[in-house]
Parts: structure tokens; C-alpha cells; sequence
């Protein structure tokens, strides 16, 4: 039996599944900046859970480089013990978290025992940057597949996934965000890319994630095209709106 919890409303989350309990990209104080404030500076509309009434926890877990994703001055509010990052970012929070365990997965074959549940890294498909990684946290059970930019598999993934226990729950973006070429190009895919991913891991039930309404400056909110969905409009999408869960600030118990 999983748990999850939202804890802002974004990409923020707190999942308990076999008896291990995970954050997952907490940012939860603060602005998030890429590489500089005129290019991209963005904060929550919608105030999240604040980092001292998070659940305890027995991992974080950074899903993605970027700052909306390994933010350093909430992760340095939490001070957390044990980590699991993405190669890019092993060094840095090694640096931040001298005394903590840091694991990142290296190799897609690559598996990490945490507690009651394990956790395996999809790397991205994508050709050019930016490369968005997905994962798959499971127990003997069920499998959560976090794809907070969606995700697009090869046939060998595919494979892997479903070598893995059923996908009980998706966890990606339902909104259409696109910037020019040179900035990453389609960045989330929207209602289609949502609908895609959900066929591929056949799961049960999704969440839409990272579809935070949030302010922005600089450069990348300029420059960017993006449609937003609801509730709303999943309920009009028959397929959609079968397997549609809503979450919000208090656990919630998923069916196994």
C-alpha cells in the first residue's frame, strides 16, 4: 500500500511506499533561478507546505539538474541525511551534504534498494538537451513512475518496465509548455504526451505534476508558449478522466 502527499504545487511530493518514505524534488521555500535572474525567475503563486511540516522522511529524491528540481536552499533547510540524485548533481550536493549517503544511478540497469522499495532511473531519450529523466519507485507490489516532464520510451525501456511490478500510478505534467529550439524546444507535451505515457505503462491511475501556476520574469516566460489544463478538461477526455486522481496537502492512500 503507497501513500502521497503533495507538498507544493508543483512538482513537490512526499510518497510512502513499502514502508520507505521519499520527497521527491522538494522546493518549498525561496525563487527558483536558471543561471541568471534576467533569464528565468520563477516562485510559487500558491504558498507550499513549509520544510518544518513535511512528513519525516527517509529519503530525498532529485529527479532532474535543474533548479525547480535540486533546490539548494530548501534542501539546505531540510539538511536531509540520505539522497538519491541524478549523476549531474552527485558532486554538488556532495559538497552541500558532506556527512550524507548520496546515491545517483549510473547505468540503466541500475537499481537502488531503499528500505521496502526500490527505485530505478529511465534516463531521457532526447538527442540535444535538455535531457529529462524519469523513474520508477517500486516494492514487490506496485510501481510509481515519476516522469515530471513526460517521457518518451525506447523499446528496450519498455521492456524493463514492464519487467517491473504494475505501474499503480503516473506522475507527469498534463500542460503544453514549448520554447523556442534553442532553449530545449518542447519542454512538456501536453494532454497528448499525458495520454501517450499513460497507455505505455498501462497505469492504473496519474497525477498530473510540475503543472504548478507559478509567477515568472526574464527572458524564458517571454519567449515561451504554453496551455494549461485542468480537472475540468480531463473529465472531458473519457480515458483520462477513468484513471484522473486528485491530490492535495494531506496523504493519500493508493489503492494496491
Amino acid at each position: 500500500m503507497a501513500t502521497i502527499q503533495r507538498l507544493n504545487r508543483d512538482n513537490s511530493w512526499a510518497i510512502t511506499l513499502g514502508n520507505t518514505t521519499f520527497l521527491v524534488d522538494p522546493w518549498l521555500t525561496g525563487r527558483e533561478i536558471d543561471y541568471f535572474g534576467w533569464f528565468n525567475t520563477q516562485w510559487h503563486r500558491e504558498s507550499p507546505l513549509p520544510p518544518d511540516s513535511v512528513p519525516a522522511y527517509d529519503w530525498v529524491i532529485v529527479t532532474q539538474q535543474f533548479p525547480d528540481h535540486f533546490h539548494v536552499e530548501t534542501l539546505l533547510e531540510l539538511k536531509p541525511g540520505r539522497m538519491i540524485v541524478p549523476p549531474s548533481v552527485r558532486g554538488k550536493a556532495e559538497k552541500l551534504f558532506p556527512d550524507a549517503m548520496i546515491e545517483s544511478l549510473d547505468d540503466p540497469e541500475d537499481e537502488f534498494v531503499a528500505g521496502g522499495a526500490r527505485i530505478r532511473r529511465f534516463r531521457s531519450t532526447a538527442m540535444m538537451p535538455p535531457h529529462f529523466d524519469a523513474y520508477a519507485l517500486y516494492d514487490g507490489s506496485e510501481t510509481i513512475f515519476l516522469a515530471p516532464h513526460g517521457y518518451s520510451f525506447r523499446s528496450k525501456q519498455l521492456e524493463q518496465l514492464c519487467q517491473l511490478p504494475p505501474v499503480s500510478l503516473l506522475l507527469a505534467p498534463a500542460n503544453y509548455l514549448r520554447l523556442p529550439f534553442f532553449l530545449g524546444g518542447t519542454i512538456m507535451s501536453g494532454i497528448a504526451g499525458l495520454e501517450k505515457l499513460l497507455r505505455d505503462t498501462n497505469a492504473a491511475s496519474f497525477v498530473n505534476s510540475h503543472d504548478g501556476d507559478k509567477h515568472a520574469t526574464g527572458l524564458v516566460p517571454v519567449l515561451s508558449r504554453e496551455i494549461r489544463y485542468t480537472p475540468a478538461d480531463f473529465r472531458k477526455n473519457e480515458f483520462l478522466a477513468e484513471r484522473y486522481r486528485e491530490v492535495g496537502y494531506e496523504a493519500v492512500v493508493l489503492p494496491g
